[in-house]
């Protein structure tokens, strides 16, 4: 974490959040999300920016903060979209706020009353005037992306077992031994 980086915030279940504004694309209102079933637990569906899919993560149950209010079948209000370095995410959130610039001194632990798991997740909290921000890694997000791709991989056909299915297929229809 850089001393003077700038934080975009949101809110999401009651708790103020950010994320480096660097790795911040857009923010974009009300798009259609298509579940995926089987997914992971944070993983909301994906919505389709022009012409580019993106994975959905509910950033409430990626951080396992309380439920407030009914999470499922709501449409997120926004999606902020972050490079995570190799792909884009839409992060679902439920509000906006401002971009913060936190000063060294405003800059605190995880407070040990946050669950360890969540805690894993936070970088700092930031002490602003009017809240505290959790500032949160995207490279635990990133992680969890890599955890999502390597169980799918299971018990699916890859690239590579299709390739070797269609050259079987067309062996066999030529009738070679």
């Amino acid at each position: 974490m850089k001393e003077t980086e700038s934080y975009c915030t949101f809110v999401v279940r009651g708790s103020h959040c950010g994320v480096p504004v660097r790795q911040v694309r857009e923010i974009v209102c009300d798009q259609t999300v298509t579940p995926v079933p089987l997914s992971h637990e944070a993983v909301r569906g994906l919505i389709n920016l022009r012409g580019q899919i993106l994975t959905v993560v509910d950033v409430g149950r990626w951080m396992r903060l309380p439920t407030r209010g009914q999470t499922d079948g709501t449409p997120a209000r926004f999606h902020l979209i972050v490079d995570l370095g190799r792909e884009m995410v839409s992060l679902c959130v439920d509000a906006m706020g401002p971009v913060i610039l936190p000063t060294p001194e405003q800059l605190e632990p995880i407070p040990s009353s946050v669950d360890s798991r969540a805690a894993e997740m936070i970088l700092a909290a930031a002490r602003m005037p009017d809240e505290t921000v959790m500032l949160l890694r995207l490279d635990r997000l990133r992680e969890m992306k890599g955890a999502i791709k390597r169980r799918s991989s299971f018990g699916r056909i890859g690239e590579d077992q299709t390739t070797s299915m269609t050259a079987d297929n067309e062996m066999n229809q030529r009738g070679a031994p």
